[in-house]
């Protein structure tokens, strides 16, 4: 195995973990675990007069909001555990640098295996992971350089009906979606939010 100076492996997760450079999502969960789920990292965030979130109000709907693109910090945040952060992979040309498939289930692990498999069929690296609640797991699939989602996405879909994972009338209920999850955004947002891959 390789081995990588902290530097290093910053760079390698970058240059894989690649979605929009101007916002990006941390994690949060209450106290008693009831709830948890991601926010946009908003440099106004819980500022007096200022954040929505003390109105109650969504983010999205807010003319004070002031998002960042990650940095390298809340990379080695992320990798060192201490914080888990989201990505949207959809860039604002509707193209994407990865796409990901979602399994779960009781048999999710034999239906990732089947499609990692028709991945290597078609020398197409695919990398499993699973997923943070552990009943579940993420095929990553990195592009060179982005890509048009829709091309991506039809790709994907029909490497899971090669893999007998879906077809024209229904798909398996161990496959969720993928990410990005539309081919283009609607406007109305940011796109749907992946997790960065598990660091342990």
């Amino acid at each position: 195995m390789i081995d990588l100076t902290p530097q290093e492996k910053i760079a390698l997760f970058k240059s894989l973990f690649r979605g929009r450079e101007d916002v990006f999502a941390v994690r949060w969960e209450k106290k008693d675990g009831s709830a948890s789920g991601y926010t946009p990292v908003c440099l106004n965030e819980w500022k007096t007069d200022i954040c929505n979130k003390l109105q109650s109000k969504k983010c999205k709907d807010c003319a004070h909001s002031q998002y960042i693109g990650i940095s390298e910090q809340h990379i080695e945040q992320h990798l060192r555990g201490a914080k888990t952060y989201g990505i949207y992979p959809l860039l604002n040309d509707n193209s994407s640098c990865f796409i990901v498939a979602d399994f779960d289930e009781n048999d999710w692990q034999e239906k990732i295996d089947g499609f990692h498999g028709i991945c290597s069929k078609h020398d197409l690296p695919a990398y499993i992971e699973r997923s943070r609640s552990g009943n579940g797991g993420h095929a990553w699939i990195f592009c060179e350089d982005k890509y048009p989602a829709y091309k991506s996405r039809n790709v994907v879909i029909n490497l899971l009906k090669e893999a007998g994972i879906i077809d024209q009338f229904e798909k398996d209920d161990c496959f969720d979606r993928l990410f990005p999850n539309q081919d283009a955004l609607s406007g109305k947002g940011f796109g749907n939010l992946i997790a960065f891959a598990a660091t342990r």
